[in-house]
């Protein structure tokens, strides 16, 4: 190469730009395939074909929405068991005694009722009695059901004393209660008890034993006694 072949800094340079896409690289057959597409969708079956891609992308869609839709309504479904949508009546020791006619005592940091005697109590997990409340409620035989929160939450039923003799066996993760528990007042923090179902001055009247241990049965054993 002479000294004239030579480029100098002042020559272009040649343009070795690569093509960076199928449409720079053959206009031609980027057209050809365009082409090929539109008339497979001309025809019937490649219509179908088409609207059955473009709905399968999108198929993921309306099952997240159904799931959206479903978990507030389980929660609601929660909140008319428990009462837990609406604020819980506040009552006061003279309420508990006058209104409802229960033996309660009270001090500074709330009112207390004895479980035992007049007035009997039956434990169990808040899960296991947010079902037996819903069982008892269609029927008209709930009652109030205390509420205490924490790691292992646990509800007592309230109950009238159990029939005279009653020896049956209680069903499985229920229990008696026989002591004093604390009864929510304005003054108690939610954090300590507070009503699942509060009492109903207009129906002071307690559920009978008997209705509640049924309940509790039918919901473990599918209706069967």
């Amino acid at each position: 190469m002479t000294a004239a072949d030579r480029p100098t800094p002042d020559s272009p340079t040649p343009d070795r730009t690569v093509p960076t896409s199928p449409a720079q690289a053959n206009p031609a057959q980027t057209k050809t395939a365009q082409t090929k597409t539109a008339q497979a969708e001309a025809t019937p079956t490649g219509a179908a074909q088409a609207r059955s891609a473009a709905s399968g992308a999108g198929a993921a869609a309306p099952g997240r929405t159904r799931s959206a839709k479903t978990a507030p309504a389980a929660a609601n479904h929660l909140h008319a068991v428990t009462g837990g949508g609406v604020a819980s009546p506040v009552f006061e020791v003279p309420d508990y005694r006058t209104t409802f006619g229960w033996p309660v005592d009270g001090d500074a940091f709330g009112a207390y009722l004895d479980l035992g005697g007049e007035i009997r109590g039956l434990r169990m997990r808040s899960g296991l009695g947010a079902e037996v409340q819903w069982w008892l409620r269609p029927r008209m035989l709930s009652g109030p059901v205390l509420a205490v929160p924490g790691e292992h939450s646990e509800w007592t039923f309230l109950t009238q004393p159990a029939p005279e003799g009653h020896r049956k066996p209680l069903p499985p993760g229920i229990e008696p209660v026989r002591a004093r528990v604390l009864l929510p007042t304005g003054r108690t923090p939610r954090s300590t008890v507070f009503w699942a179902t509060p009492p109903d001055p207009a129906q002071p009247s307690l559920p009978q034993f008997a209705s509640v241990v049924g309940a509790v049965r039918a919901v473990l054993y599918g209706h069967r006694r």
